[in-house]
């Protein structure tokens, strides 16, 4: 269970910009989000997101933490939005909320690069998640870089870029060559899903594949069970990331 005192140390300090053309539900949730974060700029539309979001970086010369949108909105949708954003920054921590007839655009947007979605209404259990979840990324205690080479992904596991090496408790751990090209996606990508057709073509050729009596599922399986510290989770349908 997600301790609230400690969860909101890490996010008290957090800028958030949310987005949302519906005024009455965006009020609702702001004040949800008001338990965890003391800033949060709002905006109706892409438009007045993207605007707010320069004028931001003009004031403050930094973005904002993290961006959450709504998907269908007027003058400029969440879709719109978040190729915008992401053409100005490429790491921004983008958080999507979706109705559930809105499934169809899910792919179109963990392709772009966003990390999380919430989908209405609104479950307070599952925001509590989401938030914990996005705040590693930011928390200083969490995946951060030793010297430039070394990804801490746990307390006692670090990833050698430069060598391309996991080590636990000092030691080195002897992995396949789909291991590690495994662990580079994870690594690459940071908070972000890894696609499986990203995952696949990263670790098979199209010969491999069709040859290999491996699949996916049975490669992170077996992993998951050498370094059962990590934590590689499941995005039913998408794909997989690597929580650090």
């Amino acid at each position: 269970m997600v301790n609230y005192n400690e969860l909101y140390a890490l996010t008290k300090n957090l800028k958030v910009l949310y987005v949302e053309d519906d005024i009455k539900f965006q009020a609702e949730t702001a004040e949800m989000l008001a338990y965890f974060f003391d800033t949060i700029d709002l905006a109706s539309n892409g438009v007045d997101a993207l605007k707010k979001y320069k004028e931001y970086y003009s004031q403050h010369q930094c973005y904002y933490n993290i961006l959450l949108s709504d998907i269908n909105m007027p003058k400029m949708n969440g879709i719109e939005l978040c190729k915008e954003i992401y053409a100005i920054s490429e790491s921004q921590t983008v958080l999507i909320l979706s109705a559930h007839d809105e499934s169809h655009y899910l792919l179109e947007l963990l392709n772009m690069g966003v990390e999380q979605f919430l989908m209405k209404p609104i479950e307070y259990d599952k925001i509590i998640e989401v938030i914990s979840a996005i705040t590693q990324k930011h928390s200083p205690l969490d995946a951060t870089t030793i010297d430039n080479k070394l990804i801490t992904l746990s307390k006692n596991i670090f990833w050698d870029k430069d060598t391309v090496t996991l080590i636990h408790n000092s030691r080195k751990i002897k992995l396949t060559k789909k291991e590690t090209l495994l662990m580079h996606s994870f690594t690459k990508n940071g908070s972000k899903i890894v696609t499986n057709e990203l995952l696949l073509s990263t670790l098979w050729n199209k010969e491999e594949h069709l040859a290999s009596q491996d699949t996916l599922t049975q490669i992170i399986s077996r992993f998951r069970k050498k370094v059962p510290e990590l934590v590689i989770k499941n995005i039913y349908g998408f794909g997989y990331k690597l929580v650090f």
